[in-house]
């Protein structure tokens, strides 16, 4: 069993949108993102990473997301998919 602990950059883009009616729905309308991250394999706890994004689209309502399109944190605890 390896016992080395295993650390990688990354970057990121995506793009996602979510509509209340199928008719609304217009491939062309996403919001954009990008960013980077660092993640660590450690062997005694398993994989944990940070990234910071950006969006680049205003966001639906500025008034409920004042912060939406500043850069965001996230944290990450195991693998997700």
């Amino acid at each position: 069993m390896n016992q080395q602990a295993t650390i990688y950059g990354l970057a990121f883009l995506e793009a996602g949108k979510a509509w209340t009616e199928i008719r609304q729905y217009n491939p062309l309308r996403m919001n954009r993102a990008a960013g980077i991250g660092v993640r660590a394999n450690l062997p005694m706890f398993g994989l944990l990473g940070v990234d910071w994004g950006y969006g680049f689209d205003p966001v639906d309502d500025p008034i409920q997301f004042p912060d939406a399109n500043k850069g965001q944190f996230s944290f990450t605890i195991g693998q997700q998919f």
